[in-house]
């Protein structure tokens, strides 16, 4: 459990983001269907697990008196009917017992107005079989495989802030009060679900959905539109300026009236560690974006003060501030469906992050003994060492590093440089690393990943000298 400084505000606030839920019941189809191996072990997130995640989330957050949750993107795993319907059952059981629950769109959520056309592997009476809503040959053509666009997966997901409710006590979107047909923008066409609403007085939850769909490649898109994935909020500004104006209105509005306002949105603001330092540090030569500086900036200049986000599935908190005193905190909340496979709370004991625990796996083991299936955290550990090779160190080393991974020295002690690597990308993700090391790490920084990367970064370079 870890936790930042204190919050002084009363009200306990969850905070879930990407658990992907995927459903392993499909319509017509007898018993579980399972991904299979190949496809979890080539995923960022597993699969056949986010469901009861999913609820050791809730159940989590219930028991620590947490009445209102905010889900921040990626609810499902690709928008199609069934995981929507599947997810919105699961809050609604909590809905009943008192929970309310907010969202912001995730890039996996929906696509576009008319979504986009998916194929996804499944284990059925023991057999892998192609599943496909425009199925090639060999495959079984099943409709209910497209991600959904807006209009329809909105229209699954009631009650989550998107549109008014009764009990609130203000609400709006950058449009006003309008409705659906109000919140258009864009030649293409699309829809803005962004509002700000007021569930409880004296808080404002602002909502930024910057989902941003372009004409472009994308696989199965029926509109011809590129993933809002590679888009962010880079084309957000550029393209959609109403929004940073309703966000700099709103700041404003908040301060004046008193209001605790919190922003929530699915891509990061500020990039949190793993994807920072992936694009800053001189691994392969980089140097720092200026793109993304300068959208940093100008988000900062809203005064919206404190956003919390997901996408990239870690555990991290990055302050930007400026000389006319505003600063902007972009609170990163891990999934529950990758490590470190947790959530977070913001309350009166400050944020406070919570690993998720979830039953061990009951459906046999589809793994083949590949992946520990007796503890969930060292299941998702697991998943996530086995990507290291070809998801970081391939992309991120010079060659000549890679083979040069023998020893380290740390502090006056020698240790395994791939040890000592591994370590790094654990704390870039938030999650834990042994407590003798990290102390070991201590020694040099009072911040284990800032002396890391120093070290890392003058272990490479002097590599990249020597070639």
């Amino acid at each position: 459990m870890t936790r930042t400084s204190p919050d002084p505000h009363r009200h306990r606030i969850g905070l879930l983001a990407d658990p992907h839920v995927h459903a392993t019941r499909l319509p017509g189809v007898d018993g579980p269907a399972l991904r299979p191996v190949e496809e979890v072990m080539a995923s960022t997130r597993v699969y056949n697990e986010s469901v009861p995640a999913f609820r050791a989330a809730l159940e989590g957050m219930e028991a620590r008196d947490v009445s209102l949750v905010l889900l921040l993107g990626d609810l499902t795993d690709d928008g199609q009917e069934t995981d929507l319907r599947t997810a919105r059952a699961i809050l609604a059981e909590h809905e009943a017992r008192g929970m309310r629950f907010l969202m912001v769109p995730g890039n996996h959520d929906m696509f576009g107005m008319k979504g986009r056309h998916l194929t996804q592997g499944y284990v059925i009476d023991g057999r892998v079989q192609r599943r496909s809503s425009q199925p090639a040959a060999g495959e079984v053509h099943d409709p209910g495989m497209r991600a959904l666009g807006y209009p329809e997966a909105l229209a699954l997901l009631p009650g989550l802030g998107f549109t008014p409710d009764p009990s609130d006590l203000h609400w709006e979107s950058p449009f006003g009060t309008a409705d659906w047909a109000g919140r258009i923008y864009g030649p293409n066409g699309q829809i803005d679900a962004s509002y700000l609403v007021e569930p409880v007085e004296g808080v404002w939850i602002l909502s930024l959905d910057a989902n941003h769909f372009v004409p472009g490649a994308a696989r199965g898109s029926i509109e011809g539109l590129a993933d809002p994935n590679h888009q962010g909020w880079a084309a957000v500004l550029r393209d959609r300026p109403y929004l940073l104006a309703w966000m700099t209105d709103v700041a404003t509005r908040a301060r004046d009236g008193g209001k605790r306002l919190i922003a929530m949105s699915h891509y990061p603001m500020l990039e949190p560690a793993d994807r920072a330092l992936a694009l800053d540090l001189p691994l392969r030569g980089g140097a720092p974006d200026a793109q993304r500086d300068a959208v940093a900036e100008a988000l900062r200049g809203t005064g919206i003060g404190r956003v919390v986000t997901a996408h990239y599935h870690v555990n991290a908190d990055v302050w930007l501030g400026g000389p006319d005193g505003r600063v902007l905190a972009n609170h990163a909340v891990p999934s529950p469906v990758t490590w470190p496979g947790a959530y977070r709370t913001l309350g009166p004991e400050g944020l406070v992050t919570h690993p998720v625990r979830p039953f061990p796996y009951a459906e046999g083991d589809p793994y083949a003994g590949t992946l520990p299936l007796d503890d969930y955290g060292a299941f998702l550990k697991a998943h996530y060492e086995a990507q290291m090779a070809w998801r970081y160190y391939g992309p991120e080393w010079p060659e000549a590093a890679l083979k040069g991974l023998e020893t380290a020295r740390i502090a006056g002690i020698d240790l395994p440089a791939r040890q000592v690597s591994d370590d790094w990308y654990h704390l870039r993700k938030g999650a834990p690393i042994p407590e003798e090391r990290l102390r070991l790490y201590r020694r040099l920084s009072p911040d284990p990943l800032t002396a890391l990367t120093r070290r890392l970064t003058a272990f490479v370079q002097g590599y990249s000298a020597a070639e």
